[in-house]
C-alpha cells in the first residue's frame, strides 16, 4: 500500500476497514472519517503532539501516523461526510508516487502549464507571508489562544498560530491572486486556449454523481 512506512501509535492497531479505503473514496470524502463524531484531525495538533510524543506542531505525516491508529467512523464508501483529513490523505499519495512534496508537483505538473506561477501554500505567521496576502481579521471579541507552537510563549491571535497552516497544504492550505483562480478554472473547463490539464473523460468522472447511498436517489 501507500502507507506501508508509516506505522500507527504504539499499542494501537489499525481499523481493519482501512484496507478497503480507495483514492475515489477519498476524492468523494467517503473514506470513513466524520469530522461531526470523532473532529476534525487536521486541527487538533496540540493532541496528536502529545499522543505522539513529539514537540510538534504536527504535520501532515505526523496527522496521517496519528489516524492511523483512531478508528473509522463508518464504513468506506458507505456514506459522505465532508474530510479535511481525506484530501491530506491524497497530498501524501502524492508525494509518495511522484517523489516531490506535494505544492512541488502541483506547481510543476498542474499549475505551470495553465500559466500559473503565484500559487503556493499558505505559511502560520504572518512574516513568513508574502507582502501582497490579506490580513486576517477575527471577530470582535475572539479569545486569543495557546500557540500549536511549542516555542511560541502566552497566547495568541488564533490565524497567528492556532493552528499549523502548512500541514493543510492539501486540503484548504492554497493561496493565489482572482486572476490565478481563474485561469486555474478555465485551465480545467476546456475553455482555456492553452491544453487542459484534465481530460474530458476525467472532468465528466470528477463531476459525476458519487455511488454512495445518501446520493443515489437524489
Amino acid at each position: 500500500g501507500f502507507f506501508d512506512d508509516v506505522s500507527p501509535p504504539a499499542g494501537q492497531e489499525p481499523d481493519t476497514r482501512l484496507g478497503q479505503i480507495t483514492i475515489r473514496h477519498l476524492l468523494v470524502h467517503a473514506g470513513g472519517w466524520s469530522r461531526s463524531t470523532s473532529g476534525d484531525p487536521m486541527f487538533k495538533s496540540r493532541l496528536i503532539s502529545q499522543a505522539l510524543n513529539i514537540p510538534g506542531p504536527a504535520t501532515a505525516e505526523d496527522t496521517l501516523r496519528y489516524m492511523l491508529g483512531q478508528p473509522l467512523d463508518f464504513t468506506p464508501g458507505s456514506d459522505y461526510q465532508y474530510s479535511n483529513f481525506g484530501y491530506s490523505v491524497l497530498g501524501r499519495i502524492i508525494e509518495r508516487v511522484t517523489g516531490q512534496s506535494y505544492e512541488a508537483f502541483v506547481q510543476d505538473e498542474v499549475l505551470a502549464p495553465m500559466g500559473i506561477t503565484g500559487m503556493e501554500i499558505g505559511r502560520t505567521f504572518p512574516a513568513d507571508q508574502p507582502d501582497d496576502e490579506v490580513h486576517y481579521h477575527l471577530y470582535d471579541g475572539a479569545i486569543d489562544v495557546i500557540s500549536v507552537f511549542p516555542d511560541v510563549d502566552g497566547r495568541v491571535p488564533r490565524t497567528e498560530g492556532g493552528w499549523h497552516q502548512e500541514a493543510l497544504d492539501s486540503h484548504g492550505g492554497w493561496i493565489a491572486h482572482a486572476e490565478d483562480l481563474a485561469r486555474f478554472l478555465t485551465g480545467v473547463d476546456g475553455r482555456s486556449a492553452r491544453p487542459d490539464v484534465l481530460s474530458q473523460a476525467s472532468v465528466a468522472l470528477m463531476t459525476a454523481r458519487p455511488d454512495i447511498p445518501r446520493w443515489r436517489n437524489r
